[in-house]
């Protein structure tokens, strides 16, 4: 990482009545959700344990979003990734 990121790790979101926070880890689903901060800017990726994610026709260890402005949106991308199967 280049200096000045910070790594969230992104716990329930806030439609379930919790705070994120940055030493919350939690998984949606079977995935887990980390959300870096670069510049004043959100980027979530997200993994699954033990396992690769098919995006877009490959295969990889993780899949990112693209640069966001908020953490809510990162997280929102992410998980709207997973829900509609864009990762799997």
């Amino acid at each position: 990482m280049t200096p000045g990121t910070r790594v969230w790790h992104v716990g329930p979101g806030r439609d379930q009545g919790r705070r994120m926070s940055a030493e919350t880890q939690t998984s949606y689903h079977e995935y887990l959700i980390t959300v870096t901060e670069e510049a004043n800017r959100f980027t979530a990726r997200v993994t699954r344990e033990g396992g690769h994610i098919e995006h877009n026709g490959h295969v990889s260890e993780g899949w990112k979003t693209a640069s966001c402005a908020s953490l809510d949106r990162a997280v929102f991308v992410a998980k709207k990734a997973i829900d509609t199967d864009t990762i799997r």
